[in-house]
């Protein structure tokens, strides 16, 4: 971070890999998303706060890294997370604005932690 503030106690950082079809065995079992399965919509979050204590905490940003450039696009809706005693059983909230990013080899796409996203099946 070089010269830059920051508070080390709240700051972090969370990853993860989401594989995609056979890893070459043809013995092993295939791995989720082989038949192009949706990867679900979903807000980033800190899962412990909301389980502990009811609390939507996001990610300041989230991003997307492709290694490849197989496999459906990645949808980002404009459609932030609300606090879960505020949404009536059954609301459905107007979306304005969706962005899709197909995948790239190479390709990094960066949004809002608050917001909306997954991937379709293909």
């Amino acid at each position: 971070v070089g010269d830059a503030a920051y508070d080390a106690d709240r700051s972090g950082v969370e990853w993860w890999v989401q594989v995609r079809g056979r890893t070459g065995d043809q013995h092993e079992e295939p791995v989720a998303n082989e038949l192009g399965e949706a990867l679900g919509f979903h807000w980033d979050r800190d899962e412990m706060m909301n389980d502990e204590q009811k609390i939507n905490v996001h990610p300041q940003v989230a991003s997307v890294t492709y290694l490849t450039s197989n496999g459906a696009p990645t949808m980002v809706l404009q459609q932030p997370s609300r606090p879960r005693d505020r949404v009536p059983v059954g609301d459905v909230a107007e979306i304005p604005v969706g962005y899709l990013s197909h995948p790239v080899a190479g390709k990094h796409i960066c949004f809002d932690g608050r917001l909306l996203h997954g991937v379709p099946p293909e």
